[in-house]
């Protein structure tokens, strides 16, 4: 038998846009700071580059994508250069999920079984009732996983 990939859509989770602000709010107030109260114009420079780490720093939060499938989480990075992870479902030992105080965010830390990969992060998740949708996810595959890991 195989497991119909189909039972389950896909889904695709961004941060917030407040976990991405407060993310990049440090960085803004200090080029802001080193822009305002400088009267020297290297350090005005050094105020503008800063700003626009911290605008990039927001892109970039903002472009992070984790897409759930049946079968794997995709972790999908950068502006410039996409940079991809995946991690089979059935590598996730552990899971926690942590409320974020100020962002109305969450973050769901994943503990793998992976080498490369063994504890994830998903920052400034909007829907905390994703850890339900990946633990079915996980028992759905679980009997038609015929992989057995040796540790």
């Amino acid at each position: 038998m195989k497991i119909n990939e189909f039972v389950f859509s896909t889904i695709e989770v961004k941060p917030t846009v407040t976990f991405a602000l407060i993310k990049a709010f440090s960085l803004l107030l200090l080029g802001v700071a080193f822009i305002y109260f400088t009267s020297l114009f290297m350090y005005g420079l050094i105020g503008l580059v800063i700003v626009f780490g911290a605008i990039y720093r927001f892109i970039y939060i903002r472009h992070i994508c984790y897409t759930i499938t049946p079968k794997a989480i995709h972790i999908k990075r950068g502006i410039f250069f996409k940079q991809i992870d995946t991690i089979a479902l059935f590598r996730i030992k552990d899971y926690t999920l942590t409320k974020l105080s100020l962002s109305r965010g969450f973050t769901l830390t994943l503990r793998t079984s992976d080498d490369e990969n063994p504890i994830i992060y998903l920052n400034g998740i909007a829907k905390p009732h994703l850890i339900k949708q990946i633990r079915e996810r996980i028992l759905e595959f679980e009997p038609y996983n015929r992989l057995y890991e040796i540790s």
